[in-house]
């Protein structure tokens, strides 16, 4: 069976030139360009993530209509925000957030209304934490964070309630603020700390 290697997505673009300057802004390098006077068609490169670039006619743009978005996974996307936040990207990019659904992101438009969204799984570094905590298999670390809305902090707050563990709650909380840290995951409030809401 054949192996698919990379995807490489073509954006539309009004001015592939300029849609190239902006996409050096984000840290992009050309990898090439179809002309070097009249640019129609262009690549570009970061970290291993390819975007192609193609020139759309004028008349393609008079009909008002939703422009493709398209999702990165990202390591640390706290530090690419504060990158892009540094190097002046500050129009049309949203708040870095953690979502609902156990992400943390920012989405950014590039001139053309294309949409870039930077994103890191978080549910799934809350389920390893948890996971390292208590011992517990993957798949009951994973129910019991969609039992409490993907919050760890109210998980193990039942968790202890329920006596799942062995050694005092500070204990728990330390363990847990180390794994959390070593995940780069901080921005939790703990029972005891100033902003933390009781169950």
């Amino acid at each position: 069976m054949a192996t698919i290697q990379q995807v490489q997505p073509v954006l539309m673009s009004r001015d592939v030139e300029a849609s190239i300057y902006y996409y050096a802004k984000l840290g992009f390098k050309l990898i090439f360009r179809d002309d070097p006077d009249r640019v129609r068609y262009a690549g570009v490169r970061r970290d291993g993530i390819d975007l192609h670039l193609q020139l759309h006619d004028a008349k393609e743009w008079d009909v008002p209509y939703d422009r493709p978005t398209y999702r990165f996974v990202v390591d640390d996307v706290d530090q690419l925000y504060a990158e892009f936040c540094k190097l002046g990207i500050l129009t049309d990019i949203s708040d870095l957030r953690d979502t609902p659904w156990g992400t943390r992101e920012f989405h950014v438009r590039d001139p053309d209304r294309n949409g870039l969204q930077f994103y890191r799984d978080l549910l799934a570094q809350l389920v390893m934490a948890l996971r390292r905590l208590t011992d517990l298999p993957v798949r009951d670390c994973q129910a019991v964070l969609r039992d409490h809305g993907g919050d760890i902090v109210r998980a193990v707050e039942w968790m202890l309630a329920q006596r799942w563990f062995g050694y005092p709650p500070a204990v728990v909380w330390a363990r847990l603020r180390e794994e959390l840290a070593a995940g780069g995951i901080g921005g939790k409030v703990f029972p005891g700390e100033s902003g933390h809401a009781d169950p």
